[in-house]
């Protein structure tokens, strides 16, 4: 009787064990070792002197979504979603094919018209902020054109206040 006891008891020791390492996997590869549902992916599209839409997404690593609409946007205001592991998975994955991590921090000039994109992205220990307004290589264009495309076709609801 003791024997079985023991073994139950093991069992339950390995399961809890093992389920933990997966979520310590997933915090490493979709954000760091802070909170559990930090940032993961931020984009913000600045405004310009003409029709530039302006907002912002943030994509916590739990799947979680804000995105805020400012101007020239379908859609004006706060909204909220809500996105499966697949989607973080398949952004990470561009985001490496492109090299994003290896990156300059900053693609600039003194151009006050254009408008600027604010990118962050945070996998791991790597965490890489980029300001892209000029001369911004054709891959991170595509990339945030690809992620935009990817996130914006979600089921956004307003969010209530």
């Amino acid at each position: 009787m003791i024997a079985i006891r023991m073994a139950a008891l093991a069992g339950l020791v390995f399961v809890a064990c093992s389920a933990g390492r997966d979520t310590a996997q997933e915090r490493s590869r979709y954000g760091g070792p802070e909170a559990a549902d930090s940032l993961f992916y931020h984009i913000e599209r600045t405004p310009c002197f003409g029709r530039c839409p302006a907002y912002t997404i943030d994509l916590y690593r739990s799947g979680y979504a804000v995105y805020e609409g400012r101007s020239n946007v379908e859609l004006s205001g706060r909204h909220t979603t809500r996105f499966g592991p697949r989607t973080l998975e398949e952004i990470l994955e561009e985001a490496e094919r492109i090299g994003l991590f290896t990156m300059q921090d900053k693609y600039d000039a003194q151009v006050t018209d254009l408008p600027t994109t604010h990118l962050h992205v945070v996998s791991g220990d790597r965490d890489k902020t980029i300001l892209a307004r000029y001369h911004v290589p054709a891959t991170l264009k595509a990339f945030t054109i690809h992620v935009d495309s990817l996130l914006l076709q979600a089921d956004w609801r307003i969010e209530e206040r």
